[in-house]
């Protein structure tokens, strides 16, 4: 029987991962024995840094990013690939995020680029 182990909360208003609409965005792999289970998205991150009841205010675009997870007897927020933030000159992806979870290596593919990290060591 499904039922809810943790429930977590990512960004605000405007906040969206191509998930929504497209199961091809979801990386999963299952763990080893005894080992959590790990699985990965897009998500395009924005956050309120004012009153969101303020008029005129807007969220924020903060990056676009793979978000990472473990799921055993719990749910763990286990890092973020950071894809684009602005700095770089980039800005916020088009379509067909994918990801490519391979051990403890994972693969982000966005916009003609593959960026690749290990599972620990991406941003928390």
């Amino acid at each position: 029987q499904p039922r809810e182990i943790n429930s977590l909360v990512l960004g605000d208003s405007g906040t969206y991962t191509p998930l929504l609409y497209d199961h091809l965005a979801l990386a999963y792999l299952a763990g080893d024995e005894g080992e959590a289970d790990r699985f990965a998205f897009p998500l395009s991150l924005y956050k309120s840094d004012v009153d969101p009841a303020a008029e005129g205010s807007w969220p924020r675009w903060v990056h676009d990013g793979l978000y990472l997870f473990d799921i055993g007897t719990e749910l763990r927020h286990s890092g973020v690939v950071v894809g684009a933030d602005g700095s770089d000159g980039r800005g916020m992806s088009g379509w067909g995020e994918r990801a490519v979870i391979q051990g403890s290596a994972v693969h982000y593919v966005r916009d003609q680029q593959v960026i690749s990290a290990e599972w620990g060591a991406a941003l928390r």
